[in-house]
Order: structure tokens, then C-alpha cells, then sequence
């Protein structure tokens, strides 16, 4: 399979910091998905709280200044985190169903066949998937383009406005260049 081939070599792209620890030689046994997704979620929201705590508790006068410094640098972070992150929480939500030509065919997580889709620790990781899928997949883009929204004029400032024909003489200007004018 080519396809599997080049997106096992670019693995490393994804960012998976549960993966790239080994978890099963720090805690002595490998995380089931669950325990995974609780690792991937909850660290970067644990971590952008604890800074702001720091820094709310060590410096209180300066706080709202690096309230948004810290926010920025966060959601800058959180722009590489996201695939993997949401990754993850969509993998939460997928069952493989086996049938052994009995009555009742069982089914079992597809990312992680330890964890049986009938019990009450998947009902559970479905909820909490749930809940990450509108912080993560939906919450972190809302907020980044209200950003984005809120600075738009400063990201695209009327005066800057190029018209078609001063940009097709732009473009002139750049054809006609020497490479050592460029």
C-alpha cells in the first residue's frame, strides 16, 4: 500500500507527544486509548492554566499584558497540536463489529481493541470525546478566527489595497528586474 507507506514515514509530523514518550517504560504499562485521549487533551489545557497561574501570581500588575502574550503563543501552539489532537478524539468515537456467527455480535474500538464498545468505560470516553470535539476541533478555530476578525484590519489595512492596474504594473516593474536589482 503506497498510501500507508508515505504516511508512515511522515508519522513523525503529527506531533503525538503521548507516542514519541515511552509511556510504557515510565508507567509500566502501555496507555489503552482512553487513558491516551485523557493524556492529549487535558495536558495543553492544564498547561496554558498553570502558566497563566504563574504568571498571574508572580507578576499581578503586568498580568493583563502577558494574558495576551501567553493566550497568542498558546493558540500558536495549539495550530500545530490540532491534527494530532483531534485525531485522536475522532479515533474515540470509531467500533469494529466482529461476528462469530452467534447471536450477538460483539465490537470493539478500532484504534484500540482493549476497549469493548458495549461498556460503560467507552460509554464514557464517547461522552468525554464529545465534549474535547467542541473544545478542540471546533473551540480552538472559533477562537483563532475571532482573532483573526478582530485584527483585520490591521492584518489587511485599507490603504494597502493594490488595484488591478497598479498590480499589473507591479508586476511589470518585477518582470523587468535584474537579479541583483531583486
Amino acid at each position: 500500500d503506497p498510501l500507508g507507506g508515505f504516511l508512515e514515514a511522515i508519522s513523525f509530523v503529527a506531533l503525538d507527544f503521548v507516542h514519541i514518550l515511552p509511556s510504557a517504560c515510565a508507567l509500566g504499562k502501555s496507555l489503552n486509548h482512553f487513558e491516551h485521549l485523557l493524556v492529549v487533551t487535558a495536558t495543553p489545557i492544564a498547561l496554558y492554566a498553570l502558566i497563566l497561574l504563574g504568571s498571574w501570581i508572580f507578576n499581578m500588575r503586568k498580568f493583563k499584558g502577558r494574558f495576551k502574550v501567553i493566550s497568542f503563543n498558546f493558540l500558536n501552539i495549539m495550530i500545530f497540536l490540532l491534527p494530532s489532537i483531534s485525531k485522536t478524539i475522532c479515533q474515540s468515537f470509531r467500533c469494529t463489529i466482529y461476528d462469530d456467527n452467534s447471536d450477538a455480535p460483539f465490537s470493539y474500538l478500532s484504534v484500540d481493541l482493549s476497549v469493548d464498545c458495549g461498556t460503560a468505560l467507552y460509554e464514557t470516553q464517547v461522552l468525554y470525546a464529545s465534549l474535547m470535539m467542541i473544545v478542540y476541533t471546533l473551540g480552538v478555530p472559533l477562537v483563532l478566527g475571532m482573532w483573526l476578525y478582530k485584527f483585520r484590519h490591521k492584518l489587511n489595512p485599507q490603504d494597502a489595497v493594490v488595484s488591478v492596474s497598479s498590480a499589473s504594473a507591479l508586476e511589470l516593474d518585477i518582470s523587468g528586474a535584474s537579479s541583483t536589482d531583486v
